[in-house]
């Protein structure tokens, strides 16, 4: 049993990035938002920046690849790159510690099972208020390895290798 940091992907700040960065068409009702995208659209640097991280959140969220079994090790291997590099750039946050215990332990902790997971004792909120419970796509971190919870378990971020095929 070791301690296991949990992270929250910024889901809400990174759609709200992408509707910034896409075509006029796609930002409907983001006309509040116009300042910001004049500021991205006028700063080269800043839009190239954009575009990247929008790249990465996409790249983690197409599931295309994992469908077919010639291409499932390459759909695993973008999907952990995209994640590593938004870990890396603070698009992940972290909102809770779980001391003496394993990834499911600390995975089962910050879910909402019989009322809000961050009003339990067994587990150390950190960061900003956590307003969702853990899933798929967040990070556990555990002796400065990060493993990113999927639908078929947990799967380490620096090697794309799945917890149990190590």
């Amino acid at each position: 049993m070791v301690t296991v940091n949990v992270y929250h992907l910024r889901y809400d700040e990174l759609y709200r990035l992408h509707l910034l960065v896409s075509t006029p068409a796609e930002r409907i009702g983001c006309e509040k938002e116009s300042t910001l995208i004049d500021a991205i659209q006028n700063d080269t640097k800043l839009h190239q920046h954009a575009n990247r991280i929008h790249e990465y959140f996409h790249l983690l969220m197409d599931a295309s690849l994992l469908q077919q079994p010639q291409t499932y090790k390459e759909g695993w291997q973008n999907i952990t790159s995209a994640s590593r590099h938004l870990f890396e750039s603070g698009w992940y946050e972290k909102v809770a510690t779980k001391h003496k215990a394993t990834l499911i332990d600390a995975w089962h902790s910050t879910m909402n099972i019989n009322g809000h997971w961050f009003l339990k004792n067994d587990v150390t909120v950190t960061g900003s208020w956590p307003f969702r419970q853990t899933m798929n796509g967040d990070v556990f971190e555990v002796n400065k390895r990060q493993w990113m919870l999927t639908a078929n378990g947990f799967i380490d971020i620096n090697s794309a290798v799945f917890l149990g095929d190590a």
